[in-house]
């Protein structure tokens, strides 16, 4: 859509509150100088918490994008 990534977590669904998310660290790849991942702290609906990795990857002339799954973080 619009040259844009499109996603939509209803798709699947999700019991994750990405809006409450906190992030622990970033790790840059040491192999990929334009690859780093985030790992978020994400609590769910019953107040649980999880930890996501999502690794990130550095596009010229675009920024940086999710080079991950979303089925692995949704």
């Amino acid at each position: 859509m619009n040259t844009k990534l499109a996603f939509r977590p209803s798709d699947i669904g999700s019991m994750l509150e990405w809006d409450n998310a906190q992030i622990i660290k970033m790790i840059d790849d040491p192999n990929h100088s334009n690859s780093t991942i985030v790992e978020f702290r994400v609590p769910d609906v019953d107040g649980e918490f999880e930890t996501i990795s999502i690794e990130y990857k550095f596009t010229r002339n675009e920024g940086w994008r999710i080079n991950s799954l979303p089925i692995v973080f949704l």
